[in-house]
């Protein structure tokens, strides 16, 4: 049983300049600490991959993996296909599991699913300890890093799903507009 849980998500747009991917490295190693403060600490991201991009998947789901992957985090990563990896240590072998419905979900779809299995961790965690949900407020975070430039709302929406699902800790990190490309640049 895990007890801390990350749930990220970010904007691929900020991989767009090195000012906003410098800003996200930023934020996202001010989350990760806290996450990697825990005993039995586990991060969930969406997997996202952008095949129009040069890199697919440089972007903050990735990053975050990368940090979780080598403080040897278990990782329940949410891939498109209709898979959700779980990644456990010592090995990081996936074991993919099939999303219930068995379809790829769009975006948003996968949002949703990734909060109802947090929410799912934190009642368990819950019952595990004997305590009632409120007072796990501290170990459990939702965090996400936008980009006022991205044409993409899939971050917010997924901001909005945890709220409506009265988790904990929503935090929004909002990328300086200054940080995006300017007009030339992509």
């Amino acid at each position: 049983m895990p007890d801390r849980v990350l749930l990220l998500a970010g904007a691929v747009a900020l991989g767009d300049t090195p000012r906003a991917r410098q800003w996200a490295h930023r934020k996202l190693v001010e989350e990760m600490a806290w996450l990697l403060d825990g005993d039995a600490p586990l991060l969930v991201h969406g997997g996202c991959t952008d095949p129009q991009r040069a890199k697919p998947r440089d972007n903050v789901d990735w990053w975050g993996d990368a940090i979780a992957r080598a403080a040897c985090v278990t990782r329940h990563i949410y891939m498109a296909k209709g898979l959700v990896w779980v990644c456990r240590p010592p090995t990081f072998k996936p074991e993919p599991a099939c999303w219930k419905d068995g379809d790829a979900p769009e975006p948003k779809a996968r949002n949703v699913q990734m909060v109802t299995a947090v929410s799912g961790v934190l009642r368990a965690m819950a019952q595990d300890l004997g305590v009632p949900v409120r007072e796990l407020g501290h170990a459990v975070r939702v965090v996400g890093l936008r980009a006022p430039w991205s044409k993409r709302n899939g971050t917010a929406h997924l901001l909005g799903r945890a709220r409506r699902a009265q988790l904990p800790l929503v935090v929004e990190h909002l990328c300086p507009e200054a940080y995006g490309p300017t007009e030339g640049e992509s």
